[in-house]
């Protein structure tokens, strides 16, 4: 590292944005945290300094006012990921994020923007960076738009990147932690009659923040880089729905699973009765219409082979090592 660097972490107290946090304070930078409240921020024992605030649509942005004019970079991982309210995705991941941007650029016209987007904005049938995306999922399509918000709302002079994980796996995450429970239970319902056969990429947590880390080299190294760069960030390997429960069987040290095989029209209708109940108790349950649109497709696979070569990226962590560190995560907070 040539020098420290000013970075802005929106979505701080998230999954992916408290684990970039530390790993960006350890390599020594100087990092900010947005978080909405200071409560929520200390409890999560995020390793920034906290900016309260929020992205909301009505937010006035004065928090702006606390980060320092000579900010270097802005991780931007804030989003949600499931509503059964499709408008949420556009207003939280697309709207949001283009008046973030319209603020950011107000104060700084000098920045590297990088935008943690998802596999979802390509679908299932765009593996590598040059394919045309062809999304399947309201979140899919708000993601896409955030990226085109970025290309188009921030200014030349900044530099921008896109990355593009897929299923993000490790400590801390609540959304794997549903099929570890399943696993733990004996019992494991699967999204299509060859649901088991269902193939996905993957990417360790610990992975991807080294990956993102990486792209501060472009702010260091290539300052004259204005060319809106996209990558996608995922392990060599593509496993099978098969080898994701069996993996964490074997951890588990339980000797064999029952499948339930439900097929997706029956899934589909399930989740559009659990919106309906949602509005009854006024609480949003896990399966969600949405949701199912992007278990339906039999592959989610893309290549991380430009991050490779062009971010210097190492991906270190298999499903096995994966598995084992975020068992022992989930032990270890009394989720499992």
């Amino acid at each position: 590292m040539l020098r420290p660097l000013k970075i802005f972490v929106t979505g701080s107290t998230g999954f992916v944005g408290s684990h970039l946090c530390e790993l960006l304070t350890k390599e020594g930078h100087i990092v900010y945290g947005l978080a909405r409240s200071q409560e929520k921020f200390n409890k999560m024992s995020v390793n920034a300094t906290c900016i309260e605030g929020s992205l909301s649509k009505d937010c006035q942005f004065t928090y702006l006012n606390s980060l320092p004019d000579d900010l270097d970079a802005v991780f931007h991982t804030a989003g949600i990921v499931s509503s059964y309210k499709e408008n949420r995705f556009y207003d939280v991941n697309y709207h949001s994020t283009e008046n973030f941007i319209n603020q950011l650029k107000d104060k700084y016209n000098k920045i590297h923007f990088i935008l943690i987007s998802s596999l979802a904005a390509a679908g299932p049938n765009a593996p590598v960076e040059s394919d045309i995306p062809n999304p399947v999922s309201h979140y899919g399509k708000s993601k896409l738009l955030a990226e085109k918000a970025l290309l188009t709302s921030a200014p030349n002079c900044w530099q921008k990147t896109v990355v593009r994980p897929p299923m993000v796996i490790g400590p801390g995450d609540t959304a794997i932690l549903e099929i570890f429970k399943m696993v733990n239970n004996k019992i494991v319902l699967i999204a299509g009659l060859d649901g088991l056969d269902n193939e996905y990429s993957f990417i360790c947590v610990y992975d991807l923040i080294s990956l993102l880390k990486n792209t501060l080299d472009i702010t260091l190294n290539n300052i004259d880089q204005k060319e809106m760069r996209i990558f996608f960030s995922s392990h060599p390997d593509t496993i099978r729905m098969s080898d994701l429960l069996n993996t964490i069987r074997q951890y588990l040290k339980i000797n064999q699973l029952n499948y339930i095989k439900l097929p997706i029209f029956l899934i589909r209708l399930t989740a559009h009765i659990m919106k309906a109940l949602s509005f009854l108790m006024k609480q949003e349950l896990l399966l969600t219409p949405d949701k199912v649109s992007e278990l339906a497709p039999s592959k989610w696979i893309c290549s991380g082979k430009l991050s490779e070569e062009e971010l210097q990226v190492k991906y270190q962590w298999n499903l096995g090592k994966t598995i084992e560190v975020t068992l022992k995560d989930y032990q270890a907070r009394g989720w499992l």
